[in-house]
């Protein structure tokens, strides 16, 4: 594994993950029955999830799913696992955006979800800042995109890889915020604005 040593605990967590598998996993409460944690905090399972990210940060490749913890029997299993994995960190990121964009818009709760713009497309953006957007593309992963004295530019890879050429991102924030800006006219000229 890793040149790094475990300690006592660490060594007795692992010895037991080890021989555990997918289909037959153990659970933080089991383990730590197992290993005789004594501490009420640590009992409550805090403390085994530090020891499992220690071990993992140390290379040890120990997975978990919402049955316990196991060791992965082959290359596959551990392949697997990350995909979860990061499909949570996915997930988490969307709802950590999604909560920075209510706090940018703490101030406005009354209107706070008219502020969220849903494009036809499909991905929702949200202006974050004076100059700023945040958008979700189409892999649920966030964007910033920024404008500086009408230069745009956005976090994407098709972005800095296109040496500054308009992304598709940029390019539906502008064509959103230009009909949005038609139909505001359009409905002043007509008086109903309130």
């Amino acid at each position: 594994m890793n040149s790094n040593p475990l300690t006592d605990i660490q060594r007795s967590v692992f010895d037991i993950i080890k021989t555990k598998t997918k289909a037959n996993p153990i659970t933080g409460l089991e383990l730590t029955k197992a290993v005789k944690i004594a501490d009420e905090k640590q009992k409550r399972g805090a403390n085994m999830r530090s020891i499992i990210n220690t071990l993992r940060d140390k290379g040890y490749p120990v997975c978990a799913s919402s049955n316990g913890y196991y060791y992965p029997q082959s290359k596959q299993d551990l392949k697997e696992y990350i995909d979860e994995f990061q499909n949570r960190i996915f997930e988490q990121q969307k709802a950590c955006d999604s909560l920075k964009i209510a706090l940018n818009n703490w101030d406005n709760v009354e209107v706070l979800g008219f502020n969220i713009i849903t494009i036809p497309s499909g991905g929702p953006f949200s202006k974050i800042s004076e100059n700023e957007y945040l958008f979700l593309g189409s892999n649920n992963k966030s964007y910033k995109i920024k404008v500086d004295n009408r230069y745009w530019s956005c976090e994407c890879e098709s972005f800095r890889f296109g040496r500054g050429k308009e992304c598709k991102h940029i390019a539906e924030i502008k064509g959103f915020l230009k009909k949005a800006e038609e139909e505001l006219a359009q409905k002043r000229q007509n008086k109903l604005i309130i």
